[in-house]
């Protein structure tokens, strides 16, 4: 079971990491804040894509 919970642990870090990274490129105007609010609701390009009704393509993931 603990073998289990580190990996968890370490999954949950990196979408932290990712989230963090994400706010700080929104921050430094390197990234549209959709970037910041994918990696907060952890979505990818594809259900953002169904959640907004956006073409994919017309989304831009930096």
């Amino acid at each position: 079971m603990e073998r289990k919970n580190r990996s968890t642990e370490r999954t949950w870090n990196e979408v932290e990491r990712k989230i963090e990274s994400a706010k700080q490129k929104v921050s430094n105007g390197e990234a549209s804040p959709i970037l910041y609010f994918m990696e907060k609701r952890i979505m990818d390009l594809s259900i953002l894509s169904a959640y907004t009704g956006f073409w994919k393509w017309t989304i831009k993931n930096t």
